[in-house]
């Protein structure tokens, strides 16, 4: 393997475990899981633990932070170039499972709402 193929698994790896941390952990957690991930990385010199950890915490982190959201977003755009990924709008996708709102185009008509008369001919 060589050193571009390593670089762009590290890119997918870190941009994935992004990405899943912002859609699928509520803020206080996300903070306390950079947190760990933090402490974790301190102890990269043991086998299974690494340094990459750091950076990745404190990227946690600052995802609940309004005014570095913004910086985050930009490093996984690069991230998922980097990685050649298909997805880089970094826009959140819904959920498994997921009910689209009222609003979101898309979602249907309304709950309640009388359904459309089909159309009567007159002869």
């Amino acid at each position: 393997m060589n050193r571009g193929e390593i670089r762009r698994r590290i890119a997918v790896t870190i941009y994935r475990t992004l990405y899943w941390g912002r859609n699928h952990l509520p803020g206080g957690i996300r903070s306390l899981v950079g947190v760990c991930l933090i402490v974790a990385g301190f102890f990269g010199f043991l086998p299974i633990l690494g340094f990459w950890m750091l950076p990745v915490g404190v990227a946690f982190i600052a995802l609940d932070l309004p005014q570095t959201r913004h910086r985050i977003d930009a490093w996984m755009l690069r991230l998922a170039l980097q990685g050649k990924l298909d997805r880089t709008d970094n826009e959140p996708r819904p959920r498994r499972g997921h009910k689209p709102r009222s609003g979101d185009p898309g979602a249907g008509p309304e709950p309640g709402a009388q359904p459309d008369e089909p159309p009567t001919s007159s002869q």
